[in-house]
């Protein structure tokens, strides 16, 4: 009783576990290599498009080309999202601008031919690291001269491999069956750098839905081909990135011919915005952390009645990911009292055995307790009982590093039955610390410590665990905070930072420096409001991050 008492007053968060696995992932970028299909070297056909005019008599000869790779990959996602193969607008609106980059790079194809009527289709790829059962997906169009939206069928099919270069086989559709969803108007225009403000080439987002559509890991050609009621293409607009004219390896089929999709003007391949919809299959492995108790020995009060905070250390484990759906920790309270809810927050590590509240992972107010088990009375006092409180939590995705473990900090904050009148104490254990010791904070969560370095929480953290694959590109040892950043956003190392740039969701280069510091913190006032991708390099290996600017 007497230790419960004086930890009143005392605020802490650690914890200590045993690890099986734990895994699940962010949305990253990734810098994966992009091979030229088969066509590029033996097709004889070339390309059809809406062109400017502009050609070019140059040789196409791709020996030291470098194919940029355009695509996000996401894991979990709230849209469902799994991948994204690149920008189809390079200037934000409204409206949103696909420029035809003719003045600056000499390019001349506004789109590619992807009419049903005259025998022509578009396919480009993807490449899966984990399976997915995909629900449906996004392609786009336009017609010139036509109101958008004027597509009013989508024909879709699925490749195992380069349908260019024989072998490969349709798992999954055909081009005779629309499988059109709908068919909606971006409010985003192809137009020429060089004469901007050309509203005659609405760009439409058309949705094809899936079903049945499950991809195990591997290489992907999506094709797809459109009809619409105007009377021009339907053309399909290549990924637009400022200043690159490569960007892709995409394919056009005439008639049963593929051939390679490139510029007319600067004879560089394309490729094709598509983005892809579906659920990962299995949901990953089952995996928890947990550290068991010894006998009630004591507990330290996490509840509203004090502002006092404490939190136990979740570790996911070297060269996984964790998607953190359950915890369960044991609370001594007043004989009778349950907990009515409880605030429960993921921390990213300091870096020092604490949790950063300047970096907060995950926030999940008023979880009401899926079960609540009495497991007896505590010992030091029979007014008070032992109770095991289970939480089910909305998957909270936490990223692994592939040469190192990643810390979290977990902290539950509860409300009992007595509200501000009763205490809940978290039980601690003094008989194993694994990972961190148990920390609190005295000033709800705005500043931590260790509380006596020789004591643990008791608990259960569970999720589903999957390996890292090629989207989880992140730095071991780096972290960067506030995630979202309306000002600053801090960096931290291991290692020595080289740099840092940020680009915006076009490709487009927003903001970059160099560091050479294992600390920095990095303005980004400037930037506009969104979701921006961070590439740092550390020691000469390069991480890719997703950012949010208020």
């Amino acid at each position: 009783m007497k230790k419960i008492t004086m930890l009143i007053f005392m605020g802490f968060c650690a914890i200590g576990f045993s690890q099986n696995k734990a895994t699940n992932a962010p949305a990253d970028q990734n810098s994966q290599t992009v091979l030229l299909p088969a066509a590029y070297y033996n097709s004889t056909v070339t390309a059809v498009g809406e062109t400017t005019g502009v050609t070019s008599n140059n040789e196409v000869d791709y020996t030291n080309l470098n194919v940029p790779f355009t695509g996000t990959y996401y894991f979990r996602s709230p849209d469902a999202v799994v991948y994204d193969n690149g920008p189809y607008f390079n200037v934000a609106g409204p409206p949103d601008i696909s420029f035809l980059q003719d003045a600056s790079l000499g390019m001349g194809v506004y789109g590619f031919g992807a009419s049903f009527i005259n025998g022509f289709s578009i396919a480009d790829d993807v490449v899966l690291t984990d399976s997915y059962d995909i629900t449906s997906i996004d392609v786009f169009a336009y017609q010139t001269g036509s109101s958008a939206p004027s597509i009013n069928a989508l024909y879709l099919q699925v490749w195992d491999g380069d349908p260019s270069g024989g072998g490969a086989t349709v798992i999954w559709g055909d081009l005779t069956t629309d499988v059109l969803d709908t068919a909606v108007a971006t409010d985003a225009f192809r137009q020429l750098e060089s004469a901007p403000g050309d509203t005659s080439r609405e760009i439409q987002r058309a949705t094809a839905l899936t079903p049945g559509l499950s991809l195990t890991p591997g290489t992907y050609w999506i094709e797809y081909s459109f009809e619409g009621s105007g009377s021009s293409g339907p053309w399909a607009p290549p990924i637009v990135i400022t200043g690159n004219a490569t960007t892709g390896n995409a394919l056009q089929n005439n008639a049963g011919v593929y051939a390679p999709v490139e510029d007319s003007g600067s004879l560089t391949p394309q490729g094709f915005p598509f983005v892809m919809y579906g659920d990962l299959v299995g949901g990953g492995t089952a995996c928890n952390e947990s550290n068991a108790s010894n006998g009630f020995e004591n507990g330290y009060t996490s509840s509203v009645d004090t502002p006092q905070h404490v939190a136990a250390d979740l570790t996911v484990a070297m060269g996984e990911n964790m998607s953190f759906n359950k915890a369960t920790a044991n609370f001594i309270m007043p004989d009778g009292d349950t907990v009515v809810s409880a605030d429960i927050t993921v921390y990213a590590d300091d870096f020092g055995g604490l949790p950063d509240p300047g970096n907060v992972i995950a926030s999940q107010t008023a979880v009401v307790p899926s079960s609540q088990t009495l497991l007896g009375d505590f010992p030091a006092a029979s007014s008070l009982d032992v109770t095991e409180v289970v939480f089910d939590l909305a998957p909270i995705a936490l990223a692994g590093q592939a040469a190192f473990p990643t810390t979290y900090w977990v902290s539950i904050y509860v409300t009992t039955s007595a509200g501000t009148g009763g205490p809940g104490y978290w039980e601690i254990t003094t008989a194993s610390v694994v990972g961190y010791p148990a920390v609190y904070s005295a000033d709800g969560g705005a500043t931590w410590q260790v509380a006596t370095g020789a004591d643990d929480f008791v608990y259960n953290f569970e999720g589903d665990c999957d390996p890292l694959g090629v989207a989880d590109n992140a730095l071991g040892g780096f972290t960067y905070y506030p995630n979202p950043t309306s000002g600053t956003l801090s960096l931290k190392s291991v290692n020595n930072i080289d740099s840092v740039a940020i680009y915006n969701l076009l490709g487009q280069s927003v903001l970059s420096s160099t560091i050479g510091a294992t600390t920095s913190d990095l303005d980004v006032s400037s930037l506009a409001t969104g979701t921006y991708i961070m590439k740092v390099t550390v020691e000469g290996q390069t991480g890719t991050y997703k950012i949010l600017k208020n």
